[in-house]
């Protein structure tokens, strides 16, 4: 164990058992949100383990059984409601893993795949391996953690401390980052090491990337690498330019616009195509929705096809914009993490289709995307009930209680706090959309809580939602 997760496990503890003397579950729950981003932070530095053993399964893990315990022993407890759709989807789910997990115990080495790029003539074998146990835990932590905190929040209050937390945690990853770039421009040897414990790449990085545009140095941060940096804080950028678009303070105008500015920058320094893509994707999307019409969609397309033409011409003209364009946009789709995908779902289509029913478990093939990492592993009954969470939220997140799909006409009708809780709620499923869209674009694990945790949250805020307005 380094001395961070030493650090770490002294701060848990010390959360839990204030939780426990001040009877406040929120304590350690905001703890749980607050560790999120942090996904390259590891309590337990071993190259299979680290991506597993974070701060979020612990103070996750922890949670759980504090609750578990008050069920048994106190009438004070959260509530579960098995009449919630979404919670019997992830129960459902979670059997349909455990099923899948038996496949590589029958399979055990009769099957297997070749692997992507340079190891596209290794020949690996199906076999039962400690990721495939440690994927079903995690997914099993992060269903119970879902369900847990859908039956705990049902005072609008602590959603919102909830989402401060979020924001906050934000904030000090992308301050980390910014001070990683600095120091290294500057030259002063930045000791990441501190807190850096899973693989960032070469140690002679000091917690960046040098792999981006003109070899620039990129944000990392408290993530092992920048493109997960960049969907945790697209996440939040969501978020919070939602509710600033819906005049919704957070905590307050003028902190609501320097946080939002701080990821705004942080995002476009990490120079990664996922923060890049994900920006025009949410500002996008919220125009697109903010008024829905025939007219926005036709306006868009033909943006796009002039956009397209413009770059077309800069290409072919200016050989300094093509040399770009290539090393930041061009070359992803014949070299780099784009082939890796492309080569790993390859392999991964074609063993969901010699296994399709309930697949071979995750963690036996490298993520390629959402939709085959979910097939590959989970098979047809997987996927299935996958899609069904997926559009249970959104759908409940998005739906008005006064009128479906014309929000900014029924909010006028909506007294001040009920407009916030709409708002809201419909600012969190804006960012869930966000988080799926990112997942199928970049590659897909079940290694974070920001799917479970986005999750609970979304349905949390359209129970209170339901019951208030």
């Amino acid at each position: 164990m380094t001395i961070i997760g030493i650090f770490i496990v002294i701060v848990i503890f010390l959360f839990l058992l204030r939780s426990i003397m001040k009877d406040n579950d929120l304590l350690i729950l905001s703890l749980c949100f607050f560790f999120i981003p942090f996904s390259g932070v590891s309590l337990y530095n071993i190259a299979d383990l680290s991506f597993y053993v974070l701060p979020f399964t612990m103070s996750a893990c922890l949670w759980i059984l504090y609750n578990l315990v008050k069920l048994t022993f106190s009438n004070n407890s959260i509530s579960i409601n098995l009449g919630n759709s979404f919670v019997i989807l992830i129960l459902l789910f979670i059997v349909i893993i455990a099923l899948s997990m038996i496949s590589p115990v029958f399979i055990n080495g009769t099957d297997g795949f070749l692997g992507a790029n340079d190891q596209s003539n290794n020949y690996y074998p199906i076999v039962p391996t400690t990721i495939l146990f440690l994927q079903f835990l995690y997914i099993f932590i992060g269903g119970i953690f879902s369900i847990f905190v859908i039956g705990f929040l049902k005072d609008f209050s602590k959603l919102e401390i909830l989402l401060k937390v979020i924001l906050i945690s934000g904030v000090i990853a992308c301050v980390i980052g910014l001070l990683e770039l600095l120091a290294f421009y500057v030259g002063i040897d930045y000791p990441t090491g501190w807190y850096h414990t899973v693989p960032t790449g070469n140690s002679d990085e000091k917690g960046v990337r040098l792999d981006g545009l003109l070899n620039i140095a990129r944000i990392n941060s408290v993530s092992y690498e920048t493109s997960n940096f960049s969907q945790h804080m697209l996440v939040q950028y969501a978020l919070l330019y939602y509710c600033r678009s819906k005049n919704i303070v957070i905590f307050s105008k003028v902190k609501d616009r320097y946080i939002l500015w701080l990821i705004l920058t942080s995002l476009i320094l990490a120079l990664s195509s996922t923060a890049i893509f994900g920006l025009f994707i949410i500002h996008t999307l919220y125009w697109l929705f903010s008024a829905w019409s025939l007219k926005k969609i036709l306006k868009l397309s033909v943006f796009l096809v002039v956009i397209g033409l413009f770059t077309f011409v800069l290409y072919s003209k200016f050989e300094i914009i093509a040399q770009a364009l290539d090393a930041f946009v061009f070359n992803k789709f014949i070299s780099g993490s784009f082939e890796s995908r492309l080569g790993a779902g390859y392999s991964a289509a074609e063993v969901f289709l010699r296994h399709p029913l309930i697949g071979v478990g995750f963690g036996i093939l490298p993520p390629a995307d959402l939709i085959l990492v979910i097939l590959v592993g989970s098979g047809v009954l997987g996927g299935f009930v996958f899609l069904a969470m997926i559009i249970v939220v959104t759908y409940n997140g998005y739906r008005n209680p006064v009128k479906f799909g014309r929000f900014h006409n029924s909010t006028d009708i909506l007294n001040k706090a009920n407009q916030r809780i709409v708002i809201i709620s419909n600012a969190l499923t804006f960012s869930f959309v966000i988080l799926i869209i990112i997942y199928q674009a970049t590659g897909f694990s079940f290694r974070f809580g920001d799917f479970w945790s986005l999750a609970a949250l979304v349905v949390a805020a359209s129970n209170i939602r339901d019951k208030i307005v």
